[in-house]
């Protein structure tokens, strides 16, 4: 089976046997049939985190100042937006930790340290383009890290809008042109581009992308966007695992419902839309 066929199936088989949920008929939505989508009085079981608390399409997460807007497709157990949520809203308290992890898996891939200890989380941070990323953590050094997070996706995101004209535009002149290739891959690699463009060294910024190890095609996307950078070596910017995270920060639940190897019984092949 690939990758997303046995991560939507151990999905299944967690929300049957684990969040005990009914599994006698899919749930809907957008007229399309899942039976990995929790509704209804399951729906706030999405979250794993005690921390996080739901009204509509807005939590709070307790020690974390902001309310935070879910996207459209917060109930499907493989949103990467609620993963990292589930896995990071127990850390806006206790940062160091993640500063300490990151930092250790930094320095084994590069042989250098982070500058800077974390001084605190944000979620979903708004950029000047309308987008925004996954999390940052702050530094007390007035630095970010700024992470990309993806878990059965199999792209990054692209964009064809004006906005995205006039930001690379703006980075053409202010990287002098030794960051993009050209327009048309800056467009279609625009979530990896626009993260990049934020951690030139000279910035003191990192841009990680947090993906899975088996998820063979976001790392190969990842392998051709970092070619289209022209001076990569100008920039912090690198890949993590999710496996490497978990092995420095163990999260038994949490690894057991992302990363398990069940199936649901009888069940095959059965994520795909109806």
């Amino acid at each position: 089976m690939s990758f997303i066929e046995n991560r939507i199936n151990n999905l299944i088989w967690y929300k049957e046997k684990i969040l005990k949920c009914d599994m006698t008929k899919p749930d809907y939505f957008r007229n399309h049939k899942y039976w990995y989508f929790l509704t209804g009085d399951d729906a706030d079981k999405t979250f794993q985190s005690n921390n996080i608390h739901r009204n509509n399409n807005k939590i709070k997460i307790e020690g974390y100042d902001k309310t935070i807007s879910l996207q459209a497709y917060w109930a499907h157990m493989n949103s990467s937006q609620v993963m990292g949520l589930n896995f990071f809203a127990d850390y806006c308290k206790k940062t160091y930790l993640l500063g300490e992890m990151f930092d250790r898996i930094i320095f084994n891939s590069s042989g250098t340290h982070i500058e800077g200890k974390p001084k605190s989380l944000e979620f979903e941070k708004d950029e000047s383009d309308g987008s925004n990323i996954d999390l940052v953590i702050h530094l007390d050094n007035g630095k970010r890290i700024n992470i990309e997070i993806k878990y059965t996706e199999n792209a990054f995101g692209r964009t064809s809008s004006s906005t995205a004209d006039t930001t690379y535009e703006k980075i053409k002149k202010e990287m002098h042109n030794d960051i993009i290739v050209s327009e048309y891959n800056y467009k279609k690699y625009y979530q990896f581009m626009r993260n990049i463009a934020l951690s030139k060294k000279e910035s003191g910024n990192y841009s990680l992308f947090l993906f899975p190890k088996g998820n063979r095609s976001i790392e190969n996307k990842y392998n051709v966007a970092i070619k289209c950078v022209k001076n990569i070596n100008g920039f912090n910017v690198g890949k993590i695992y999710w496996e490497d995270v978990l092995d420095i920060l163990p999260n038994a639940d949490f690894k057991l419902r992302y990363f398990g190897d069940n199936k649901p019984n009888g069940i095959e092949k059965i994520y795909k839309k109806s």
